[in-house]
């Protein structure tokens, strides 16, 4: 996303990005998109642009505006406001590295106008394009580092381990004598 953002500040206005990629997670596309329009601050200054007119016989598909995001234990989550709560009430303090711009955004960015092109439709790869028109001049952002789930510190994993060695439960780590 930063690649992309700065793309976007470098631009003059009126100017556009094709942001193009091979996959069809949404989390690589969409979610990535929309992050990125939120950091220039919003649709009023970085516009989504519909190309389904120029390629009239390109046989695609509108881009997702809802999204399921998985976490690393197999688990699904509609939100990042269900991930919080999650979190809370049972006490935890991770989840893998889910972001809240994994998330689809609760502003309409018009994603719909972003084409996923299917292999099956085409007899193609697969791929996810769109294309992002500068309105006005824009300072990105900063990438907001609260709503990151953080990984564990080395040493809160060194000591989760010291302890299952403590108390058996663990065996394979030797304590090291300094």
């Amino acid at each position: 996303m930063r690649i992309l953002v700065r793309a976007l500040q470098m631009l003059k206005v009126g100017g556009r990005v094709v942001y193009s990629t091979c996959s069809m997670n949404p989390i690589e596309n969409e979610a990535v998109i929309a992050a990125a329009i939120e950091r220039c601050g919003g649709p009023d200054h970085v516009e989504l642009i519909d190309c389904s007119k120029e390629l009239p016989d390109l046989k695609r598909v509108d881009g997702l505006n809802t999204w399921k995001v998985l976490d690393r234990d197999g688990r699904t989550w509609n939100s990042w406001e269900e991930v919080e709560e999650h979190r809370k009430s049972e006490g935890i303090t991770g989840l893998g590295r889910l972001a809240a711009s994994m998330f689809p955004p609760t502003e309409n960015f018009h994603l719909e106008r972003c084409m996923r092109v299917y292999p099956h439709l085409q007899d193609t790869g697969g791929f996810f394009i769109t294309v992002l028109e500068k309105k006005t001049e824009i300072r990105a952002k900063p990438e907001d580092s609260t709503k990151v789930i953080p990984k564990a510190s080395v040493a809160a994993v060194l000591e989760e381990l010291d302890q299952k060695n403590r108390d058996g439960t663990g065996g394979f780590l030797d304590k090291i004598e300094a």
